[in-house]
């Protein structure tokens, strides 16, 4: 009987120690596995970061471009407007006809009409000017969300 017991515990063991083996064996796999993961996923990352640094540095530069250009349009945006401002102010009214009674009475009360006139090219101008920089903006806009 004890020699039946001793084989017993002989087969257990002889088990036990095969599946250490095979357990083993697996967590060797499972670890190599795993380094292979992490390898990759640390090349893959690296590439990321690279890529992301080079299209920062390109959208630096085409921002530095973009407020160049941004700048430049405006005051040559604001150097229009000015110039509509000033011919704004001369006046829109022509003179009298030769046969008029005098050069200020006409059919109309000509300082009024002259103000008149020079209030609405004033506020023409101002709303050009506005509608401008917008349209320069937005084409900036547009120039910079396809590049």
């Amino acid at each position: 009987m004890t020699t039946y017991l001793y084989a017993g515990a002989a087969v257990i063991l002889a088990l036990l120690a095969g599946a250490v083996t095979v357990q083993t064996s697996r967590l060797s796999a499972c670890k190599a596995e795993f380094a292979s993961f992490k390898l990759q996923v640390e090349t893959l990352g690296k590439e990321a970061k690279r890529v992301a640094q080079e299209k920062e540095a390109a959208d630096k530069l085409n921002k530095e471009q973009t407020d160049a250009k941004t700048v430049r349009l405006t005051a040559d945006l604001n150097a229009a407007t000015r110039r509509l401002r000033d011919n704004a102010g001369r006046s829109f009214v022509p003179g009298a006809a030769p046969a008029a009674r005098g050069a200020d009475l006409q059919c109309y009360d000509r300082a009024g009409l002259d103000g008149a006139l020079r209030g609405f090219a004033a506020g023409v101008a101002g709303l050009v000017s506005e509608g401008s920089k917008s349209a320069v903006d937005l084409r900036l806009a547009r120039e910079w969300a396809q590049r």
